[in-house]
């Protein structure tokens, strides 16, 4: 099947619109969680942390000013964050 230049480049096109939407759609729910963010709050996820939020906590972390923030999961284990890695 051959797909032609216009055709990948509209596609390309509408994969960066995409990307760019999204990206607005993270910068506002990032903006609202840092006007309403407390370290402090116990954070207690109702199921098992997902490869992409292990991945993704620490960075948003940052993003909130670099705070040490513990998870415990629903099994007991317990995983802290800080300067964008987890300690333990």
């Amino acid at each position: 099947m051959q797909v032609s230049a216009t055709s990948w480049r509209t596609s390309l096109q509408l994969h960066r619109v995409s990307a760019l939407l999204w990206g607005k759609v993270l910068e506002a729910k990032l903006d609202a969680l840092k006007a309403n963010f407390d370290p402090n709050q116990p954070r207690v996820p109702d199921r098992e942390m997902c490869r992409s939020c292990v991945r993704l906590l620490p960075l948003i972390g940052l993003e909130l000013g670099n705070p040490t923030v513990t998870f415990t999961s629903p099994s007991g284990r317990v995983r802290t964050m800080r300067d964008g890695s987890w300690i333990r």
